[in-house]
């Protein structure tokens, strides 16, 4: 499968959504489907999983990958953001609050059903695999509708792409973030055995669990896309949990760690300890990694 063809479809669902506007497709009718859609993709996914011969062996690596990638990407991103804070001004929390407790337990019950889903595929896969045929290329197919949904999100989200762009401390953590994320994903292929661009791939989900697995997946990989599945949830859940501590040193370190969730999941999290001049901030850096997220994965695995 070359780039062009791996990337060009998905990206076109993507723009589609982002720049036509279709009447029908309301906000709460888009984030109801997005739900469902990304329940559903996940279930088929653990069902892909499932279905694959030696399947203890298989989560194995990829659960030791992930544990690879995660400790890669912690060291080298917070080590990097760290001095970006310092260079160009971060801001600190003023007092270690508690931070807001609706908020942590969303996101942990939503992690909670996606890991549900796909246990409940995997189960279905193993004793299914013979008689149920087609799922991945129905993934493959439901992937186009995903990302479609996503760039009307993006649209009724009202970002506008120029005065996000001209958030500087937003560009400068999401660069840094998605520099030392690239860096360590390279690192992490090399002591992994990996190709050069599986080890990109596999990291360029930047937090967003409920896409990065799906994509990989999708493009023909499931061990790798649960790879990058337990990758970025931990990532959300860790950040969820470090939030109060790294925005005692810097907001390059609490806003970036958190990656693309820093516009949605880890926003109340982070306006708590920061303060409302770190919304701007957020939204910026968590919208130009999550753009990126539908193109690099992709793009990295559409390179032979």
């Amino acid at each position: 499968m070359t780039i062009l063809t791996t990337l060009g479809p998905l990206l076109i669902a993507l723009l589609f959504g982002y720049w036509v506007n279709i009447k029908l497709f309301t906000p709460a009718r888009v984030a109801k489907g997005l739900e469902q859609l990304v329940y559903l993709i996940l279930g088929l996914i653990g069902f892909s999983l499932g279905a694959l011969d030696n399947l203890a062996e298989k989560l194995f690596i990829a659960g030791y990958q992930a544990i690879i990638f995660f400790v890669l990407i912690s060291v080298f991103s917070l080590a990097g953001l760290y001095l970006s804070g310092l260079r160009f001004g971060g801001t600190h929390a003023d007092s270690l609050a508690q931070g807001p407790s609706d908020s942590k337990n969303h996101a942990l019950m939503d992690a909670a059903k996606t890991i549900a889903w796909v246990i409940g595929g995997v189960i279905v896969g193993i004793f299914a695999k013979d008689w149920l045929t087609g799922v991945d290329e129905l993934v493959t197919g439901l992937l186009y509708v995903l990302l479609f949904l996503i760039g009307c999100q993006l649209r009724q989200g009202n970002h506008r792409l120029r005065k996000l762009f001209l958030n500087s401390q937003g560009v400068i953590i999401a660069l840094v973030t998605i520099f030392t994320t690239l860096l360590a994903g390279w690192i992490g292929s090399l002591i992994l055995g990996l190709n050069w661009n599986q080890g990109l791939a596999v990291v360029s989900g930047f937090g967003w669990y409920s896409l990065s697995g799906i994509l990989i997946t999708g493009l023909g990989d499931p061990v790798l896309g649960t790879t990058a599945f337990l990758l970025d949830l931990g990532r959300e859940i860790l950040a969820l949990m470090l939030i109060p501590f790294l925005a005692q040193l810097n907001s390059h370190m609490s806003v970036g760690y958190s990656g693309a969730t820093a516009m949605d999941f880890t926003l109340p999290m982070l306006g708590k300890f920061h303060g409302a001049q770190i919304i701007p901030v957020c939204i910026a850096s968590g919208f130009i990694m999550s753009i990126l997220v539908p193109i690099l994965i992709p793009l990295f695995m559409g390179i032979k």
